[in-house]
């Protein structure tokens, strides 16, 4: 089974780790897992979609004009690019708040795609 992983962070805070706990019992139960973060850049295996930048900006713009969740397009296109390489058969969207994707980009998405199947 195919598994992908959506969280704000990856390794660390309650979150994180759970991500990371999650991703290690699934592929040492021979399943393929791919993690994908958007904050607080690492050295891991997960992939890291954020940018510290496009981050402040998104929360000035929540902030400003009450649009949390709904700026960062950039990222939410790379997301969107592992979805459709990995092909997973299971996405889990554990931590989708958190200034590093625009969730309506992403629903719109996934709709798109369950209908689809």
């Amino acid at each position: 089974m195919k598994v992908l992983e959506i969280n704000s962070v990856y390794h660390f805070g309650s979150t994180g780790k759970i991500v990371e706990d999650l991703q290690n019992y699934l592929v040492n139960h021979n399943n393929e897992v791919e993690v994908i973060y958007g904050r607080k850049r690492g050295n891991y295996s997960a992939k890291y979609v954020g940018n510290t930048i496009i981050m402040i900006s998104d929360v000035i713009m929540s902030l400003l004009l009450d649009r949390h969740g709904l700026n960062n397009k950039l990222a939410t296109k790379r997301i969107i690019k592992i979805i459709e390489s990995f092909d997973p058969d299971i996405i889990h969207l554990h931590n989708i708040h958190g200034f590093y994707l625009s969730y309506d980009v992403l629903l719109d998405y996934l709709t798109k795609k369950i209908k689809k199947l």
